[in-house]
């Protein structure tokens, strides 16, 4: 991709960990970026990136990988590709039966169907991400302002209930209630 992906920064210290995740995927889309590699970079575990990551796209990690990797192969055939195998082993599938399957799943047609009819029918692309300031912050303020169902403030002090300090790597979620000691 020339220049890079959209809204990468030039610097991948100043990027959120989100951010640098996007960046990391769509620089590496070719190559299958894995879970391991992405939770190294950002310095975040594989759970907690996993987790960030659909908190703040509202999609998973794996979802949104597979997505892109198919909407750039549908964007090659598309364009006249004459060999929709290649196209599938390009994409990261060993076979055509397993590209067609996840491809049918995402675009609701085969690859075959969609180098017949061309763009006759409207195809739901998947674009990369954009995270800006503005999303940011306002997926920050749901997060802060949603009711967590087993939240401390839920547990009522009459039954037995104390708050217990959040460990060091915990900081901003809620506290965690355990049992008053007999």
């Amino acid at each position: 991709m020339a220049g890079g992906p959209i809204g990468a920064c030039d610097s991948e210290s100043t990027m959120r960990p989100i951010e640098q995740a996007i960046w990391l995927i769509e620089s590496r889309l070719q190559d299958a970026p894995k879970l391991d590699d992405i939770a190294r970079e950002t310095g975040l575990s594989r759970f907690y990136i996993s987790c960030l990551f659909a908190e703040e796209t509202g999609t998973t990690l794996a979802a949104y990988v597979r997505a892109r990797r198919l909407s750039e192969a549908a964007k090659v055939l598309l364009a006249g590709a004459p060999n929709i195998l290649d196209v599938a082993i390009g994409a990261g599938y060993g076979s055509h039966e397993a590209f067609t399957r996840a491809f049918k799943a995402q675009f609701d047609l085969t690859p075959e169907e969609l180098r017949a009819r061309g763009l006759q029918q409207p195809l739901q692309l998947k674009e990369p991400l954009r995270m800006n300031a503005t999303q940011h912050r306002a997926r920050a303020h749901l997060r802060r302002h949603r009711t967590r169902r087993h939240s401390a403030a839920m547990w009522p002090i009459e039954h037995g209930a104390r708050r217990v300090a959040a460990p060091a790597h915990a900081r901003g979620r809620p506290a965690s209630v355990v049992p008053a000691a007999g």
